[in-house]
């Protein structure tokens, strides 16, 4: 296990060098691409608008959790992102969909796109930018400092840079120890699935407030509390992993009952590690906890609205991702981004082992 005084230097590293090489692209002149801001333009964070439909977007779609080494490292298992292309009614902020991170790519990356990086390392350097304030600031031992700070889980950063769907496997570290990409609309099969599951999943937005305003998804840590037996915590995540893995084989396979028991059991593994990512006004208000389930659980698995499955598009709510065979009233449609974010790279074949994220490899912390 790497030091925390090691990490914040490969931290450091990674952004110097992705904040002077922003500087020197942005800085010489325009893309070309009047949707991107014009060069050397001061971003703020709360001016994201006019980059809706330049930084890129992308769903945690099941598996969330796993990219952070605390639950990772008692089980491994896998996260599946999906980038999405801009869609009004599902793009907003607060709702799961990586804001944080775009808002930095915003300032780091002065609101434009690092076409000139490979995806891998782009992901690496936003990685970087954003936790710098976690791993920079590290003392003691890393059980010690990782209790006390904040970090950004890397499956946000590899999400946002990686088209399609990915598969990223993580196993006792914060960065993914492999992954696969499936991209190839050129392929009839992958195709097929791409539409498939466009037109299978429903995003429907919660129509109330869904968490209070310090909400706090880790107030109640199960897989940090050691008082709690290991083997005990170890199960949790093997939980999540088996979600995880059943929603991965039901996408590869067009298999709808799969993606949505995947969905609603990485709902119940939320539950039992984390319980305020699943009911954020726990022991709090009961009226508004008993709403939210009274809102979501009718979409669930044997549930009144006759669905497949659903799961919280992120901590404490934001939109219920739903797999349904039949319209669900409300449901928004997404559709998934094939092109390119950073350097293409070329996607896998469904029957592809997964690999190390492309031009970066595991990175030791």
């Amino acid at each position: 296990m790497s030091s925390p005084e090691a990490v914040g230097s490969v931290i450091m590293a990674a952004t110097a060098a992705a904040v002077g090489m922003a500087a020197a692209k942005l800085c010489a002149g325009s893309s070309g691409d009047k949707t991107e801001p014009e060069p050397c333009e001061s971003v703020e964070f709360s001016d994201m608008k006019r980059f809706d439909k330049v930084v890129p977007w992308r769903f945690c779609f099941c598996g969330g959790w796993m990219d952070l080494k605390w639950c990772n490292e008692l089980y491994p298992g896998c996260v599946i992102t999906i980038n999405i292309e801009f869609n009004e009614g599902i793009c907003k902020d607060q709702c799961g969909l990586a804001t944080s991170s775009r808002k930095w790519w915003a300032r780091l990356w002065n609101g434009g796109v690092p076409k000139w990086l490979e995806a891998g390392e782009a992901a690496k350097f936003l990685y970087g930018a954003e936790n710098f304030g976690h791993f920079g600031k590290a003392t003691g031992t890393m059980p010690e400092w990782e209790k006390k700070s904040y970090s950004a889980g890397s499956q946000d950063h590899c999400g946002l840079m990686f088209p399609g769907i990915n598969r990223l496997n993580y196993s006792g570290q914060h960065w993914p120890s492999s992954m696969i990409n499936l991209n190839d609309v050129s392929d009839p099969k992958q195709a097929e699935i791409f539409a498939w599951l466009e037109e299978k999943l429903y995003v429907l937005e919660i129509p109330f407030v869904s968490r209070p305003g310090d909400f706090n998804s880790q107030r109640i840590n199960h897989l940090t509390d050691e008082s709690i037996p290991r083997q005990e915590r170890a199960m949790m995540v093997k939980a999540l992993a088996d979600a995880s893995e059943l929603a991965w084989q039901g996408i590869v396979t067009m298999n709808s009952a799969s993606v949505g028991k995947g969905l609603s059991d990485t709902m119940k593994a939320w539950e039992a590690m984390l319980p305020y990512t699943v009911d954020p006004y726990l022991h709090i208000d009961a009226a508004k906890s008993k709403q939210l389930r009274d809102f979501w659980t009718p979409y669930d698995v044997g549930g009144a609205e006759g669905c497949l499955g659903c799961l919280f598009s992120g901590a404490g709510g934001g939109f219920l991702f739903i797999m349904s065979d039949k319209p669900v009233k409300g449901g928004m449609k997404m559709r998934i981004n094939h092109e390119a974010i950073a350097k293409p790279f070329p996607s896998d074949r469904l029957d592809a082992e997964p690999h190390v994220v492309p031009h970066c490899g595991p990175l030791a912390y």
